[in-house]
């Protein structure tokens, strides 16, 4: 990925080589003039004349105005409700379903350790009551 510094240098090259917009003018000038002694036959002189005329750089006002960038902050929270439109959410069913399954796991393994904690306390006394 480039560095601020490579980016700007493109993004300022890319400005640079861009062309100018040029807009052409064309203005026919019409002459008439009446011909000695016939004078129902009119000549027309046409010129065009063609200028040249640069439109206003708005590009460079434009690029003087600084862009309001969404903060970071902002722009997270965005993905972040993006991203919680794509989850298929459990109904209520299921949901009551998984935590009773939750609850009857937690109950047996406290079974099994309370089991556990019994028999080895039952090894202590009777190792404590034969050292004596």
């Amino acid at each position: 990925m480039p560095s601020k510094k490579t980016k700007k240098k493109l993004k300022q090259s890319a400005k640079s080589q861009q062309p100018q917009k040029v807009s052409l003018v064309e203005e026919k000038v019409v002459e008439a003039e009446v011909t000695e002694g016939e004078t129902n036959q009119v000549q027309e002189k046409t010129e065009t004349k063609t200028e040249v005329k640069a439109e206003p750089k708005q590009e460079k006002q434009k690029s003087t105005k600084k862009e309001k960038k969404p903060s970071k902050v902002k722009r997270k929270t965005k993905e972040v409700f993006s991203e919680l439109k794509k989850v298929t959410w459990p109904t209520f069913g299921q949901v009551a379903k998984k935590t009773a399954v939750v609850l009857v796991v937690v109950l047996i393994f406290a079974v099994v350790l309370l089991g556990i904690d019994k028999v080895l306390e039952l090894l202590y006394t009777l190792f404590i009551n034969n050292a004596k």
